[in-house]
């Protein structure tokens, strides 16, 4: 049979460099979890407006994020349903929503901005 081991006192300076180290770890664990549960957010955030468009709702502009996240069957819905109401329209209409599309560009920001002109390509980041 083995003795126990004898035990040794750690010094004030190995017990404030564990302290250090296992609070490094703990933010290291802090930071995963929040970058997990604010993707989590974004990708509920966007399926309640796909949600509230079905119903015909008014929503506010998508952002960047929220584009990041869309599954491509859901981005398709979204045209699918834009390309719907476009043909709704008569021709004079369109040609006004045409001439009139600044107006909904020009109310982003410039993150907003390259997600929206960068959307469906490989540049948009997931």
């Amino acid at each position: 049979m083995t003795l126990p081991a004898v035990h040794k006192r750690t010094t004030v300076a190995e017990r404030r460099a564990n302290r250090a180290a296992f609070k490094a770890l703990k933010e290291q664990q802090r930071a995963g979890n929040r970058e997990k549960n604010r993707h989590s957010d974004y990708r509920h955030s966007a399926r309640e407006k796909l949600r509230r468009i079905a119903k015909g709702e008014t929503i506010l502009p998508w952002t960047a994020r929220m584009l990041s996240v869309l599954k491509p069957q859901e981005a398709r819905m979204l045209e699918l349903h834009v390309q719907g109401r476009l043909l709704a329209l008569t021709a004079e209409e369109r040609q006004r929503v045409r001439q009139n599309l600044y107006l909904a560009l020009s109310c982003m920001g410039t993150d907003d901005w390259l997600a929206f002109t960068q959307f469906g390509t490989a540049k948009l980041g997931r």
